[in-house]
């Protein structure tokens, strides 16, 4: 190779890699559609009603729904329950200290008191409508129950959430 073929060799990857690295266009709807990012905290002064659950538990609740995909990502933390976590709940809608009916559920196995929960709802499990806008509007709760504090009956206006703790999920932000 002699020394223009060398020269034009660099040039052309030269080019090649600023080319690489410039900023991708992702397309107007898929800005448009965005994230939203929910976090919500749970202790056992949030159950329905108040002062049910003696726990000292505590949650953190963290979730992005890519609007663009219609998937939701989330991750629970919990900390100090009293006993092995069987069931979490996601109910709706209702506002803080109020009830609302079964969402989601998901038995839980195999956790232990201090634990992590990742999880995902997509394809055919997807966020409906009314789920996403309840989710938008701070309407969504979680409940994590125990082996000590199960899950409460939502039948009649004496219902209680049950459960060890509950936390209130709310909408943190919104990215495009």
């Amino acid at each position: 190779m002699n020394f223009f073929q060398k020269k034009y060799c660099v040039i052309m990857v030269f080019f090649i890699a600023i080319n690489a690295c410039k900023k991708t266009e992702v397309g107007e709807a898929y800005k448009q559609n965005g994230y939203y990012i929910f976090e919500g905290t749970a202790s056992s002064e949030q159950v329905v009603p108040s002062g049910a659950s003696a726990s000292t538990g505590t949650a953190f609740f963290s979730g992005v729904y890519d609007a663009n995909s219609g998937i939701f990502n989330y991750t629970l933390s919990w900390d100090n329950l009293l006993a092995t976590p069987n069931n979490l709940v996601f109910r709706a809608p209702a506002d803080s200290g109020a009830i609302g009916l079964n969402m989601r559920s998901l038995a839980l196995s195999g956790y232990n008191i201090s634990d992590t929960l990742t999880g995902v709802f997509w394809s055919n499990a997807q966020l409906n409508d009314n789920e996403l806008s309840y989710l938008k509007k701070g309407q969504c709760y979680f409940v994590i129950a125990s082996t000590s504090r199960p899950i409460g009956t939502i039948s009649t206006a004496n219902s209680a959430d049950g459960g060890e703790i509950r936390g209130q999920i709310k909408l943190k932000e919104i990215r495009k």
